[in-house]
């Protein structure tokens, strides 16, 4: 990526595999403040988001990983993480009626959803919030 103003390279990314780690894989909000990249972590099981804010792209402000939580089968016991892979996300857009450092910021990421339809219930989407809480390692819903 480079800075159109100074000229200068500000981060570059390696891509292994280019149908997946193109550039649906990186994702800037309207307005440019944040930078959302889909990237493997190193062992290569599971992936994560990395959220850049603010035009710093020396390291990730916020990363979402992909570890969901779900309910535990047992009622008292501790919630499952369970490691999985996002297959994409989208931003879910502002709410106009209030100024934007007001409004809500979302973030769907979704695993096992590249074939849903009406009728299939194997694929399913977190929600984060990305303005409202400091951690975003655990979604505030899925459905």
């Amino acid at each position: 990526m480079w800075d159109a103003k100074q000229g200068k390279e500000v981060k570059s990314f390696s891509w292994k595999t280019t149908p997946k780690d193109s550039l649906k894989s990186l994702k800037f909000t309207p307005d440019e403040q944040y930078c959302f990249r889909c990237t493997q972590t190193p062992s290569g099981s599971t992936n994560a988001i990395e959220i850049y804010r603010n035009h710093e792209f020396k390291a990730p402000w916020k990363t979402i990983h992909s570890k969901f939580h779900h309910k535990a089968p047992k009622k008292g016991d501790p919630m499952v993480v369970i490691d999985g892979k996002f297959d994409g996300f989208e931003f879910c857009p502002l709410n106009p009626a209030v100024p934007a450092e007001q409004s809500p910021f979302y973030v769907f990421a979704w695993q096992n959803a590249a074939v849903l339809s009406e009728k299939d219930t194997n694929g399913t989407v977190y929600v984060y919030d990305i303005a409202g809480s400091n951690q975003v390692e655990k979604a505030k819903f899925y459905i």
